[in-house]
This record gives structure tokens, C-alpha cells and sequence, in this order.
């Protein structure tokens, strides 16, 4: 019981620190290790879920947050089911090591966990929310192998470690582990050899990233027109700002200001002349209300003044943004040279969208959002692994949130926090993503090459006896 115990607390401890807001990228690999190699060295039930527990109580914190978009005996629900996905897994694996050779076992439980995630990002709205990948978004020589296999392998590769050192604890032999040694060497050799390119595709690009928090809360859903006509001044007042700090692309964050049909024309003159006066490109993110269905979009002002094209947000947050048009084209536009695309907050949560993003090549990804504060680090910089994904550099610009320029290799540029100050905005020439790459062509082959894995594993599994070394 002591041993079970101890093991318990050192993967919820360790679940802690890298799970919802926590990103101790390190403590993401040491997580899983106790409770599994528990569970695969003895026989008793109540030690066999020790997963659970672990992964209950580790992500337990995450609570408070959920609740705000769902009741309590839903959030209770999904934290249990999340528990007893993992422990599933751990129970996939342990089916597995007892009938086979180590070096094929020791695939079942990262390749299980990642079919999970697989299909909790296709068929759910939530998207990648809290993905064990994102645990390494500050560990970037892992981060790489993203531009080849999407974020899968870096969840697949943190839980095979895990599987690993599990495996040798239990069995107290390295050699039949050698092929799954190799394959984690080999992702941390792509992501240094990756690490070494030359971090621009091309002459930079100068970014003016502005936004205000204060006044939010009447702003975005105003239907008084004086209202807004005096947030669209003040935002035009930033734009001229940061144009004479040189910015040649102005970035506004989403739903800054509601507009309507009956003040659409004058908000949208203001802006069209704060482009032209400027001679810059202006990204702003507007909630067009007053109209039904209401939408969330993006309005690309040139530097002459005219419309580029108008973004629909793709997907949309469940609750509050129930019932809003969905968006169902990319949007693409240049400037300088340079190819450029626009999303929209939750649309970076989703791998699938950014990929369009991505097979067209472009450089530049501008990212209009609104966050809660709370979890402004996470699903901020979750739009930086797309980037990583797909080539391009990311220009993220949130409400309650953060402000930052990520590189086509994670590499955080320029950071600020929206909430530091009563109006936050900087200037930075920003490099241009080498653009197109192998995940972005080719897409999830290597989650499907998981299901296939496991398929084939969990198959074989069913056929061989139990190995008599096993207690």
C-alpha cells in the first residue's frame, strides 16, 4: 500500500505541473512512469488502477476552469472519463507486455493514448484542448518533429519514454527495448538538425500588435453607435502610432467592437481611412451583431483603404458563440511580397484548418483572439504549435490574453500580456516561416499509422499465452 501510495503521488504531482495551465515540459515525461510500471509488475486489482487515481488527482485543477462553459456533474464526468482513458491505456499496455516480446510491447500505450487524442480532436469541438503535447511547447527540440508528423508524435514520443523506463523498471533489461530507444533519439535528432535552419524565408516583415482590455465588456456587444464610433477612433489613434513606429501589417484583436448594420459603414470608414492614412495593412477582428445569425469575423483593410476580404471564424466556441455563422473558406492575402492568411482564436485549436493554411504555403499567419487570462499561456501559444506545423510564422493578438510573434520553430520572438497595462501595443520585424511542410502535405498519417499499430498489436496480443516471467 505504501508503494502504491508513494507511486500515486509522484504521477498526480508530476500530472500537476504539466497538465491544463502547467507547462513543465519536463515533468510530462516523469508523470506516467510510477503508476505504470505498477501496474504492469503486480497482479492485485487495487494497485492495477492506480492510473486513474494518478491522472484524477493530477488533473483535478482544471476544474474551476471547466465549469465556466459547463455545469459541475458534467465537468466531474469528462475529468473521470479523461481518468479512465488513461487508465485503459495503461491497461492496453499492460495486457500487452504480458504476452509479448518487450520490444513490441512497449509501443501499446503511447500508440493507445494517441488514438485517444486522434479522436477526441476529430470528433469533438473542444479540437487539441489540453493535449499532452502541448506539455513540451517550451521544449523545442521535440517540438519539431510536429512539422513532420503533426502533434501527435510529441505526445506519442513523451508516453513511449514513459513505456520505456515502466518496461526496464519491471523487467530490469534495456536491450529488447533498443528499436523504441532509437525511435526517441531519432525525434530529438530531427528537432536539433531542424533547430539549425535558418529561422526567416525571407526579408521580415514589420507587425503592429495593439489591443486594450479596458472598456471589453461593453465594447464587443455595443449597439450604441456613439459607442461605437469612440472605441473605433481610439483603435484608429493605435494604428497611426504604430505606423510611425514603421509597422507595415497592424494586427487588432478579436471582437473588439460590436458592430451593426445601422454603424457598419462609418466604423468601417474609420478603419479603411486609418489604412490609407497609415499605408498600412490593417487586421481587425469585429462582432457583427444585430443580425442573424451574429458573426465573428476578420476585415483585412489595405493600405489604400479598401476591403481585402472579410474571415468567418471556423469554429466557434460552444455557449457563448452558439448559433453564430460558421465560417467555411481560409482566407489568404499578400503584402510586400510576402503570403499571408488569417484565423480566428478557436480555429488554431483545430490541426485540420491550419492545415489549409499550410498547403497553400503561406508565411505569415495572423491570429485575432480573445482569451480568459487564466488561460491565456495555454491556448495562446497552442496557435504556435500550427506554426511549427505548418511553416509559418504566428501573429497572435488577444484580449485578455497574450500578445506575441512565434517563429516557424516555436521560438517566442516577442511577448507581451494584454492585461499589464491599460493599452498594449509594440512594433517587431517579424521573419518570414519557410512555408509548406511534410505534415502540411501530407497530413495525420502518423496517428493512422497508431490506430494501425495498436490494431495489429492488441490482435496479436489475443493469441500468445501469458509470458510465465511475469508475476
Amino acid at each position: 500500500m505504501w508503494v502504491a501510495a508513494c507511486a500515486v503521488a509522484v504521477s498526480a504531482i508530476a500530472f500537476y505541473f504539466c497538465t491544463g495551465f502547467n507547462h513543465v515540459w519536463f515533468a510530462a515525461w516523469i508523470a506516467p512512469i510510477p503508476v505504470l510500471a505498477l501496474a504492469f509488475r503486480t497482479s492485485r486489482w487495487l494497485y492495477r488502477w492506480t492510473p486513474f487515481a494518478a491522472y484524477l488527482l493530477g488533473t483535478a485543477h482544471v476544474f474551476g476552469y471547466l465549469h465556466l462553459f459547463a455545469p459541475v456533474w458534467v465537468v466531474i464526468t469528462e475529468l473521470i472519463l479523461l481518468a479512465g482513458v488513461f487508465q485503459l491505456c495503461a491497461s492496453l499496455a499492460r495486457f500487452s507486455a504480458r504476452r509479448l516480446p518487450e520490444w513490441a510491447a512497449v509501443w501499446t500505450f503511447p500508440a493507445a493514448w494517441i488514438i485517444y487524442e486522434f479522436l477526441f480532436a476529430s470528433l469533438t469541438s473542444n479540437g487539441t484542448a489540453f493535449n499532452y503535447g502541448y506539455s513540451q511547447l517550451d521544449f523545442l527540440p521535440v517540438l519539431q518533429i510536429a512539422s513532420v508528423t503533426g502533434i501527435w508524435a510529441i505526445s506519442f514520443t513523451v508516453m513511449l519514454f514513459a513505456s520505456i523506463m515502466a518496461l526496464v523498471w519491471t523487467t530490469q533489461r534495456i536491450i529488447p527495448l533498443t528499436p523504441a530507444i532509437l525511435f526517441v533519439i531519432a525525434v530529438f535528432a530531427v528537432g536539433l538538425v531542424r533547430l539549425r535552419d535558418h529561422p526567416g524565408g525571407g526579408p521580415a516583415l514589420t507587425v503592429g500588435m495593439v489591443t486594450a482590455d479596458a472598456g471589453l465588456g461593453a465594447s464587443w456587444r455595443t449597439q450604441d453607435p456613439q459607442r461605437a464610433m469612440s472605441v473605433a477612433n481610439e483603435y484608429s489613434d493605435r494604428i497611426e502610432r504604430l505606423a510611425a513606429r514603421g509597422a507595415q501589417l497592424v494586427v487588432l484583436p478579436e471582437k473588439f467592437l460590436g458592430v451593426t448594420p445601422a454603424d457598419q459603414k462609418q466604423v468601417y470608414s474609420i478603419f479603411s481611412d486609418s489604412a490609407r492614412e497609415a499605408h498600412a495593412m490593417v487586421i481587425a477582428g469585429f462582432n457583427f451583431i444585430g443580425i442573424h445569425p451574429p458573426r465573428n469575423i476578420a476585415v483585412v483593410f489595405a493600405p489604400d483603404g479598401h476591403v481585402v476580404l472579410t474571415y468567418d471564424k471556423h469554429h466557434m466556441l460552444p455557449g457563448p458563440e452558439t448559433g453564430y455563422l460558421v465560417g467555411e473558406q481560409p482566407a489568404f492575402f499578400s503584402i510586400d511580397g510576402h503570403k499571408c492568411g488569417v484565423e480566428i482564436c478557436k480555429d488554431l485549436d483545430f490541426p485540420a484548418w491550419s492545415r489549409r493554411y499550410g498547403r497553400q504555403d503561406i508565411q505569415f499567419l495572423a491570429v485575432p483572439a480573445w482569451d480568459f487570462v487564466v488561460d491565456a499561456y495555454l491556448h495562446g501559444r497552442m496557435a504556435t504549435l500550427r506554426g511549427v506545423e505548418n511553416g509559418f510564422t504566428v501573429i497572435h493578438v488577444a484580449q485578455e490574453g497574450l500578445l506575441y510573434i512565434t517563429d516557424a520553430y516555436g521560438r517566442v520572438l516577442a511577448e507581451r500580456k494584454s492585461f499589464s497595462a491599460p493599452d498594449v501595443m509594440f512594433v517587431y520585424a517579424a521573419p518570414a516561416g519557410p512555408g509548406t511542410t511534410m505534415y502540411s502535405r501530407i497530413g495525420d498519417w502518423f496517428a493512422i499509422a497508431a490506430i494501425a499499430a495498436l490494431v495489429g498489436l492488441l490482435a496479436v496480443s489475443a493469441t500468445r499465452p501469458k509470458n510465465t516471467m511475469w508475476v
